[in-house]
């Protein structure tokens, strides 16, 4: 059965099939608020995965303790960033 967050398939889907960067930001942007985003947006999402990805390589932020399991990888656990990121949008709903 699937996740009722779409954010757990988009991740999961981000580990077994790696994609572009770009395609990953606009599908979990897409899942969570039902729309395309516009260039800006885009390259926002992208700058903020960058910057967290960066964080997490340098030391600064401990990748494990942001991923539900030990070994949770520096370019996952930004994912996860930049999804709690989305869902934190006013214009993300997220209760039911």
């Amino acid at each position: 059965m699937g996740s009722c967050f779409p954010i757990d398939s988009t991740l999961s889907d981000l580990r077994s099939n790696p994609v572009e960067s770009k395609t990953v930001a606009a599908t979990l942007f897409r899942r969570v608020l039902t729309r395309e985003p516009d260039e800006s947006e885009l390259a926002d999402l992208l700058a903020f995965h960058e910057a967290q990805r960066q964080r997490f390589v340098s030391g600064e932020l401990d990748p494990s303790k942001i991923g539900a399991k030990n070994g949770t990888t520096p370019e996952t656990a930004a994912w996860i960033m930049v999804a709690r990121a989305v869902l934190n949008l006013d214009e993300a709903v997220t209760k039911g």
